[in-house]
């Protein structure tokens, strides 16, 4: 039930006099409202209506519990107050909030005129979601034109902030700089840990800087480092750079992300990669890769409209381009096209074992439905040059490839047949080739030749691989003589009949 004790008496003297008010067992619910809220004008502090003064001895609310929407219930067990309003100077003797994940302690001063006096000292401790304590204490003083800020970290999460606002009732402005030890991110068996760290930032809502420096470990066996220099409005973000780096190598970022329309992205790269051969033998010991990535998010649909990749150390060119569309049910849409000039692997290697002057990948559909278009000249001094186009279609747990051809030794050669991985690895796959000359790849063996071969099998979990090959055909002349040949293989594990 609701207590109050007051005195109504002092109204006559033109103030509101509370002892205590008690209220306990306060139910609300908040719900969205759908009416538009008008832009409100400036405030000032100066035009504040205060038609008497305020003296509370002691507010105390328990048992507080509200809703927001569908959201289950908040609760908090008591708000304690003491507080008073005279002369247009707010003063907050005590606050005390507590509740099941932790409690707020304050007070404070406030003056109601053009300047704005603030005082403000406040004690917290939260446990959050995750069963993590959170706290620290607040202390700012000031008035509009500057206040100071300071807080201190506490507990499991203990940041610490450093700063100050300006010009609060005009156009605000900030300076300040957050610091942390090193922390987890949540409260897994192996967290991501970040920090030390800092970020600092300065300006107005219109022009402002950032920076920041730090450490991630946990996504990788090394650590990365990061470092931030930018400036921004709020449109977007100009970075310059934003550099990541690792113990065998580092990524550096400028350009321009951006969201006063769409989210969109336009940024310049370059990559550097060390100690490349503990990977792979094949590797050079460093590449350095450069390229640009433009891209927007607008309407439920990514677009990649550039991607592009060079290397110093080789002369390959790649190009990406796509877009994914994220409907709210059923499966992403995608559609892509991968171009590329002079890949070859050895990458370095001046006389690749392969190698393709160019080509292109197309890709479209969803993951239940897609379809694949491929061409490419390939070669190299282990693949036999010529120009191969490929057309496909799959799902979540096969491939139908409907034709691979390849026009290659003077003549044609075709691949066809399916390969599927769910619910095991399986193919069924027919290779054929006419008018084919050895000997536009090894002069020593001229001839044609033609060829049909058929090859089925899967991997089973219990009794591993079981295949078979059959040569239908290998018939025709080489080096002058004549070829005929038919065979059949077996396949059973790691053996072949």
């Amino acid at each position: 039930a609701l207590s109050l004790d007051w005195s109504p008496g002092a109204l006559l003297a033109g103030r509101l006099d509370v002892a205590s008010l008690e209220a306990p067992g306060i139910r609300a619910r908040l719900e969205e409202s759908e009416t538009e809220t008008a832009q409100a004008p400036a405030w000032r502090p100066q035009d504040l209506p205060l038609p008497v003064d305020i003296r509370l001895g002691r507010l105390e609310l328990s048992d507080i519990q509200w809703r927001s929407g569908d959201n289950p219930p908040q609760s908090i067990e008591r708000v304690s107050m003491a507080a008073s309003l005279e002369n247009r100077q707010l003063g907050l003797t005590t606050l005390d909030v507590r509740a099941p994940q932790g409690f707020i302690e304050a007070s404070a001063e406030v003056g109601f005129d053009e300047q704005l006096p603030l005082r403000l000292n406040l004690r917290w401790q939260w446990r959050l979601p995750d069963r993590r304590l959170a706290g620290g204490t607040l202390a700012a003083e000031g008035d509009a034109a500057r206040f100071e800020l300071r807080h201190t970290g506490s507990g499991e999460l203990p940041v610490n902030l450093l700063g100050s606002v300006r010009d609060v009732l005009d156009t605000p402005g900030w300076e300040f700089q957050l610091d942390w030890p090193e922390l987890p991110l949540d409260m897994s068996e192996a967290p991501l840990l970040v920090g030390p760290g800092w970020l600092r930032s300065d300006g107005t809502l219109a022009a402002y800087r950032l920076g920041s420096e730090g450490r991630l470990r946990g996504v990788g066996p090394d650590p990365l480092f990061w470092s931030l220099q930018a400036q921004g409005d709020q449109s977007g973000l100009q970075l310059a750079p934003l550099a990541l780096r690792t113990a065998p190598g580092e990524l550096e970022l400028r350009g321009t992300v951006g969201w006063g329309g769409p989210l969109t992205a336009a940024l310049a790269y370059r990559a550097v990669g060390e100690q490349l051969t503990r990977y792979n033998p094949d590797l050079p010991p460093r590449l350095d890769a450069h390229g640009h990535l433009e891209g927007r998010y607008e309407n439920d649909a990514v677009t990649l409209q550039r991607f592009d990749l060079a290397l110093d150390q080789a002369t390959l060119q790649l190009s990406l381009e796509g877009s994914v569309v994220l409907p709210a049910t059923g499966d992403p849409e995608f559609e892509g096209k991968l171009v590329w000039r002079q890949l070859g692997w050895p990458l370095a290697a001046a006389a690749p074992a392969f190698a393709s002057a160019e080509g292109r990948l197309q890709l479209a559909g969803t993951a239940d439905d897609y379809r694949l278009d491929l061409a490419a000249e390939l070669g190299g001094s282990q693949l036999p040059p010529g120009h191969w186009e490929a057309m496909a279609t799959g799902d979540r747990g096969k491939l139908l490839l409907q034709q691979l051809t390849g026009q290659v030794l003077d003549g044609v050669v075709t691949l066809a047949g399916e390969l599927g991985w769910d619910p095991a690895p399986r193919w069924d796959l027919r290779l054929n080739g006419s008018e084919l000359d050895p000997g536009q790849w090894r002069p020593d063996l001229p001839g044609q030749l033609a060829l049909a071969l058929r090859s089925t099998g899967r991997v089973d979990a219990d009794t591993g691989l079981q295949g078979q090959v059959q040569l239908e055909q290998l018939s025709g002349v080489i080096a002058g003589r004549d070829v005929r040949l038919v065979a059949n293989a077996l396949l059973a594990g790691e053996a072949l009949d």
